[in-house]
């Protein structure tokens, strides 16, 4: 690869990485200050609905999220809006893993290995075969 390609290469991932910081943004932005929102607080071991605070923090570059005190204990209970894969709430929340256990076999994609145990090949080329019906309607539109 060329140097010059090189050059081009990276400065079309930093106008991808801009565009898609700018987009989340926006979508914060739209979002409102003061929101219903599930918490879960580790001292009482529960989930409860608070209404939630819009904040910021210029830690690691910027992250945005919910915050409420706990009825109960008072502690200060955060749900994460960037970074939600680090939300506390999805992490240890009883009613979401409740509900994990309860519907695990909906919530299982094609690649899990389990898939194929639970449905079987049929299944999957059945799901393939209605993919492939959408997709010749929608080119012959």
């Amino acid at each position: 690869m060329s140097e010059y390609q090189q050059i081009y290469d990276s400065k079309v991932a930093e106008l991808q990485e801009k565009r898609r910081k700018a987009k989340e943004q926006a979508e914060i932005d739209k979002m409102p200050w003061h929101k219903w929102t599930d918490f879960y607080c580790k001292k009482c071991d529960e989930d409860m609905r608070l209404i939630g605070d819009k904040g910021y923090t210029s830690y690691k570059g910027g992250r945005w999220f919910y915050r409420a005190k706990c009825e109960k204990c008072n502690s200060e209970l955060i749900r994460r809006i960037t970074e939600k894969k680090f939300d506390p709430y999805f992490i240890e929340s009883k009613r979401l893993r409740t509900d994990r256990k309860r519907y695990w076999k909906e919530l299982l994609q094609r690649d899990d290995p389990r898939f194929k145990k639970i449905y079987g090949d049929h299944e999957l080329a059945a799901e393939r075969e209605r993919e492939n019906e959408l997709r010749t309607n929608f080119d012959n539109k």
